[in-house]
């Protein structure tokens, strides 16, 4: 379902792109022409859908430094706890191993949202680049008078 809605936004974007560089024919195609579009090559290349992409790359690059932090500060207490358990009292190395503990489990829980998160933001990002160029789109083809693409 996302690839679908992605191939359409990407086809969609690369409409807009394609008649803003001036490169469609110059008449219209012959009524139920049919035309291939590789709209994923056309969402990355055009300039709303580079917009776009940079916005989630921002968020991504946000989330994994976040998880990346977390993930160093787990591993830290873990080797603390394997260089230094046994020579701790029992007391305190329990309370190292649930901080050690928690830690992987809070980083496998900021795991689970940064991924939500970034799905949440690329529906969003897809659904308003497919508002801005949907119209162009729909009227480029109409005014070609295109059957299928």
């Amino acid at each position: 379902m996302k690839r679908l809605a992605l191939s359409i936004l990407a086809a969609s974007v690369a409409v807009v792109a394609v008649a803003q560089t001036g490169a469609a024919p110059a008449s219209p195609a012959a009524p139920g022409s049919i035309a291939i579009i590789n709209s994923q090559r056309l969402a990355l290349e055009s300039a709303p859908g580079k917009e776009a992409y940079g916005r989630l790359k921002k968020i991504s690059d946000g989330k994994k430094d976040e998880l990346d932090r977390v993930e160093k500060e787990a591993r830290d207490l873990v080797q603390k706890l394997n260089d230094q358990g046994q020579s701790m009292p029992p007391d305190k190395r329990e309370a190292l191993e649930k901080q050690a503990d928690d830690k992987q489990k809070a980083w496998k829980r900021m795991q689970e949202d940064a991924q939500k998160d970034l799905q949440e933001a690329e529906r969003k990002e897809m659904g308003s680049l497919e508002g801005r160029i949907g119209p162009i789109v729909k009227d480029y083809f109409k005014e070609k008078r295109f059957a299928v693409v």
